[in-house]
């Protein structure tokens, strides 16, 4: 089983748990000058690897509701045909969060669109918390 707080440094513990982030937005620029939605829903479980199919589900299931929606306010456009004004933008992430008690939360990019090194230097991250997996993305 893999614990939800499994590091022990000292007198406190280091939460792990994932959290998908959904932000959409216009910029301003559709007919009614719409603020951006900006959304986050976070996974806990005493066994994390629960908690990661929770959210990759989550994060699977929002990018085909948006794919079939396919338009906030005005339609998405795939980066490069992206035009502000003609388009909304978009941005869904997957990351799993290390929370500790003296620095606060780092997050850990699994899952979207960002540096590739982000990414990577993430998923490394998060095989250490499941040494005994062969993690799939």
């Amino acid at each position: 089983m893999h614990k939800l707080s499994d590091s022990i440094l000292g007198n406190y513990q280091i939460e792990h748990f994932y959290r998908v982030n959904v932000y959409v937005t216009t910029f301003g620029k559709d007919e009614g000058k719409n603020e951006p939605y900006d959304y986050d829903e976070d996974f806990k479980d005493k066994d994390l690897f629960i908690a990661r199919e929770k959210a990759i589900e989550c994060y699977e299931k929002t990018l085909k509701g948006i794919d079939r929606e396919g338009k906030y306010f005005l339609p998405f456009a795939p980066h490069k045909e992206y035009e502000e004004g003609k388009h909304a933008a978009m941005s869904i992430l997957l990351l799993l969060i290390s929370n500790d008690p003296m620095y606060g939360e780092t997050e850990h990019f699994i899952l979207g669109d960002f540096a590739e090194d982000l990414q990577e230097a993430g998923r490394e991250y998060e095989k250490t918390l499941f040494p005994d997996l062969d993690l799939e993305y």
